[in-house]
């Protein structure tokens, strides 16, 4: 299995992207969770394409946090 980290989002974000899930789980603030945002996003193919995301944290358990995200390709947004 891959991590979301290594499937979807662009490599020169994974240490912001790390960064934000280690201060969700320490203080339960996230600059995306709760909200709807635009992103860079990698294809199976390997290039990149805008999407609109929106994240919940669905559950917690001390350290645990589960998450669910809607992801929506906006390309044609943006012809």
């Amino acid at each position: 299995g891959r991590t979301l980290t290594g499937t979807i989002i662009p490599g020169r974000y994974h240490d912001a992207h790390l960064r934000g899930l280690s201060r969700f789980v320490e203080s339960g603030e996230g600059r995306i969770v709760g909200k709807s945002v635009e992103l860079a996003a990698i294809h199976r193919d390997g290039h990149e394409f805008p999407v609109e995301i929106s994240v919940a944290a669905t559950s917690r358990s001390g350290a645990k946090v589960a998450f669910v995200a809607f992801v929506n390709d906006i390309s044609q947004r943006r012809v």
